[in-house]
């Protein structure tokens, strides 16, 4: 397995903290920990990410995944506060407040004006 690629660069260079893919419960425990240290609770939304996926189709796929589970938790796309995305790309995981992760997918996908 490996890393996301040039492709994806822009995405995961907008993630706050990453950590290999093999210690994913360690390292989502600790951020998890650090956020609840901040905000009092934390919680994980746990994402796959496809290096070879093509990134409009992974921002498509994505926002329908995802849209319901923030939609239930109260999120927007534009929060920083105790929800965050545990992302796997290939063999390593990246960590995301939904401004990040959305700001990501844009930057690789392009603008998504349209979308709340």
């Amino acid at each position: 397995m490996s890393g996301p690629g040039p492709r994806l660069a822009p995405f995961t260079s907008l993630a706050f903290d990453s950590a290999p893919a093999a210690e994913a419960t360690v390292a989502i425990h600790r951020v998890r920990m650090e956020l609840e240290a901040s905000f009092g609770a934390a919680y994980s939304i746990e994402v796959l990410v496809r290096p070879s996926e093509e990134p409009g189709a992974l921002r498509t796929r994505l926002l329908a995944e995802l849209g319901p589970i923030l939609e239930a938790k109260g999120v927007s796309r534009r929060d920083e506060g105790p929800v965050f995305f545990s992302v796997f790309v290939g063999d390593e995981l990246h960590f995301f407040q939904p401004r990040g992760f959305f700001g990501g997918l844009d930057a690789v996908a392009g603008p998504a004006a349209l979308l709340p």
